[in-house]
Parts: C-alpha cells; sequence; structure tokens
C-alpha cells in the first residue's frame, strides 16, 4: 500500500449542502407525542404545509403531509480512492447528491396512527457500480402504530420504520448518507413519566435500485433499549428536549 506519509498528501474534502425542510420531523429516540402523526419539530411547529391546511379546514386535523429535499455536491481529494481502487482511482471526484422524502400519516383516532414515507435517491458524476447513492422512488417508511401513552402504557408500531437509538450512536437512520437506513421491524414500547422501554424485532432493508427494497430474511435484529431521567434527572435537558437522562442498552442480540 502506499504510503501517505511518503507521498505528503493531506486529504481534505468541500461540501455544500442545501437542505429544505416542510412538513413534520420524526424523532424515533424519544416518547411518542399525544398523536403519532402530530409530533412537533423542536421549534415547537407542525410545518409550513400543515399549517395552511389546517387553517383551510377542520378536515385537514387528522392529516400529517411533508417532505425534505436535499441537495450536496461533494468534491473529495485523496480520501481512499487511489490507495483501495484496482484500477488506482483518481486523485479528485466531483459527485452531486440528491434526496427527496414525502410522507403522508393520518390519525382516524388518539390511539390509531398510519404513516407513509417515499424516498428518491439519485447520484451523479459517482463512478462505483453499483452506486450506493442511487436508489430511485422507492418506499422508505409505510408502519401503522397503535396506542397512546397518555392513556395506556403500552404503544406498537409495526411496518416499514427507522430504528434509532443511543443518538445514533448505537444504531440509527445514517441521515448522512444519500439512503438513509430503515428495517421491517414490530416494535412494542412500555412508557410510564421518566421512563420508557423498546423490545423490538427487526430484519434490515437492503437498498437495490430499479427493485422494489425488500428486507433481508436471513438477518435478523432484535433487542430491548430502555431510557429514564429518574437516575440522573440533573442531565435531563428540559420539557423542550428530548435528549437526555440515562440511557441503559439492556440486551441487543444481532443473529
Amino acid at each position: 500500500m502506499r504510503s501517505l506519509v511518503n507521498k505528503k498528501v493531506v486529504a481534505h474534502k468541500l461540501i455544500v449542502s442545501c437542505i429544505v425542510l416542510y412538513g413534520v420531523a420524526r424523532g424515533e429516540d424519544k416518547p411518542p407525542a399525544v398523536k403519532p402523526n402530530s409530533q412537533l419539530t423542536v421549534d415547537g411547529q407542525s410545518g409550513l404545509v400543515n399549517d395552511w391546511l389546517r387553517n383551510q379546514s377542520s378536515l385537514f386535523s387528522p392529516w400529517d403531509f411533508g417532505g425534505q429535499f436535499r441537495a450536496r455536491y461533494e468534491h473529495p481529494e485523496y480520501l481512499g480512492p487511489v490507495d483501495f481502487s484496482a484500477t488506482g482511482g483518481h486523485s479528485s471526484d466531483n459527485r452531486m447528491l440528491l434526496r427527496t422524502l414525502v410522507h403522508v400519516g393520518y390519525d382516524p383516532m388518539p390511539w390509531l396512527s398510519f404513516y407513509a414515507e417515499g424516498r428518491d435517491s439519485r447520484g451523479f458524476w459517482d463512478e462505483p457500480s453499483p452506486n450506493p447513492d442511487q436508489d430511485t422512488l422507492d418506499l422508505h417508511q409505510a408502519f401503522v402504530q397503535i396506542g397512546n401513552p397518555e392513556h395506556f402504557p403500552f404503544v406498537a408500531k409495526i411496518g416499514r420504520q427507522e430504528l434509532i437509538y443511543g443518538d445514533e450512536r448505537l444504531i440509527g437512520q445514517s441521515d448522512w448518507t444519500n439512503v438513509r437506513r430503515t428495517f421491517d421491524a414490530a416494535k412494542l414500547r412500555y412508557e410510564v413519566k421518566g421512563f420508557w422501554v423498546d423490545a423490538f424485532v427487526s430484519r434490515p432493508v437492503v437498498v437495490w435500485n430499479d427493485h422494489f427494497n425488500e428486507s433481508d430474511s436471513q438477518d435478523w435484529f432484535s433487542g430491548i433499549y430502555a431510557s429514564t431521567t429518574k437516575l440522573m434527572p440533573w442531565q435531563d435537558p428540559g420539557p423542550n428536549r428530548w435528549r437526555g437522562g440515562c440511557h441503559v442498552r439492556l440486551r441487543t442480540v444481532h443473529f
């Protein structure tokens, strides 16, 4: 392997990103809100689309429309393609990454929620084949959520969904990539004030461009994850934030 020290090459990378958000942002490493499809963002807003529709008619109150568009341009130099390529690669490269997410949610009852989200990921000027940044027009999430912790401590969530635990240090959606991670999973949550615990069984979804993405039937990911603010309440950053407290990983099994 060529020595970077001998070449005296300093790796650097130029990244320019543009993100446009609208609708509702969803997170998994926090207790669900009163109505799962009506979760508020950090600043307490439900999104421009939802706000406008709900001002037009009360019929839109149980609905959640929104999404995200992101464009990112990258210019990497000496970040691995030279040393780790059989053909020698290029010392520099350029790529444009585009990602679009569009979702719709519906809460017919306070304890029942439906959610579906489509994703389109495109990479331009990328050389790898297959291209890990490319997955056009596919299903990202589609699940039903049953339960409301304000009325009953158990909440079930079944279907294609993101799993986010430990501020994504344990497992996350991998939002930096152009194709976010998702799972076909069944999850049961028990939640009371200051404490919640999730038990889940899942299969990771395998990205296959130009085909409908399916989960790997030979790869099962299951676990139990709990979080509490009662052991160390001084670490709780306040009512407007959901991170904090003491996170305890009881068991994680990958088989």
